[in-house]
């Protein structure tokens, strides 16, 4: 037995970001996701086409800073296309608004209250604890908000 004998260190070989898979990557950027029966390009859906492990998409994107520009728009493509079938009808609104959360977007209501309470005609004798803290409270939130 040798000394000299390298150690095996397992594992598949790392993913050589060369022209060609960059190449492919652009191919399914602009239409491919669409042979692969998808409605939008995803990070899993390149990860399908390329035959690599989603991992392994955001591994090769820390690694390379062409393939990071490739994943970026990808979800700028998805971006505008969420929006644009969204708007149009063509998507279910439901998961348009579940999708485009991943882009920033979120839905809220805004819900302003005012009340106005006369203390003066309470007994406060009457109250328990909690109501009088809640009546002071907002005494002093209507005084601090005029």
């Amino acid at each position: 037995m040798s000394d000299t004998k390298e150690k095996n260190v397992g594992g598949r070989p790392p993913i050589v970001i060369d022209d060609a898979l960059l190449e492919k990557c652009n191919e399914y950027l602009m239409g491919g996701y669409e042979t692969q029966d998808e409605v939008c390009p995803t990070t899993c859906g390149l990860a399908c086409f390329l035959g690599i492990s989603e991992r392994s998409v955001y591994n090769l994107g820390d690694r390379d800073s062409r393939f990071l520009q490739t994943l970026e728009e990808i979800k700028t493509k998805q971006h505008t296309i969420l929006i644009s079938k969204g708007l149009s009808g063509d998507f279910n609104s439901n998961i348009t608004k579940l999708l485009l959360s991943n882009h920033g977007h979120s839905e809220s209501v805004k819900t302003e209250m005012t009340a106005t309470v006369k203390t003066d005609a309470l007994d406060a004798k009457s109250l328990s604890t909690q109501t009088l803290t809640e009546l002071l409270e907002a005494r002093e939130r209507s005084t601090t908000a005029d």
